[in-house]
């Protein structure tokens, strides 16, 4: 046992293709900048949020003060979409997302190349395709529930729940 984790059962299960991964928002914090002038930086929910409440409250500097107004995650989302639309949304999706600065980590490579049957994120840069590209594996990636198919298929899916409505953050 690992953390609560049966190793033996999890190698069992990745050696019978049987092993599917769910991969979060903090895995894309372990990238690294294409270049040392990079300055921008993956930001998790609540650093996003933050973000977005500072811009509906600016009048509030306090962080202790911000924090409690940005509790609800998917209210401030709401308040901050009704405020300034769409648009300006996807603009600070793009600041919380700097996939275009980044590239795959050491990390990434090891982790991925684990021979998962399938990858699950709700991560909206494209980091895990950037590593399959680099290991040369296939994948499929699904973003809407009608791409899934019934046939197994040959190669690696990666189900991207990430995607806000169609919309492709890179």
């Amino acid at each position: 046992m690992f953390n609560g984790v049966d190793m033996d059962l999890l190698s069992s299960e990745i050696a019978n293709n049987n092993a599917v991964i769910f991969v979060g928002a903090g895995f894309s914090k372990n990238a690294v900048p294409k270049n040392q002038h990079i300055k921008s930086k993956f930001m998790d929910w609540l650093e996003f949020v933050k973000l977005l409440g500072s811009k509906i409250w600016p009048d509030i500097s306090d962080e202790n003060k911000l924090n409690a107004k940005c509790t609800d995650f998917l209210y401030v989302v709401q308040l901050f979409k009704d405020r300034f639309g769409e648009d300006e949304f996807y603009k600070m999706v793009k600041l919380a997302i700097p996939t275009n600065d980044y590239v795959p980590s050491n990390i990434h490579t090891e982790f991925l190349g684990i021979p998962w049957t399938d990858v699950i994120t709700t991560n909206m840069d494209n980091l895990i395709e950037k590593t399959f590209n680099l290991l040369n594996l296939p994948y499929e990636l699904i973003i809407d529930d009608e791409q899934i198919s019934i046939n197994s298929n040959p190669y690696l899916k990666i189900m991207d729940l990430g995607q806000y409505y169609g919309h492709i953050f890179y």
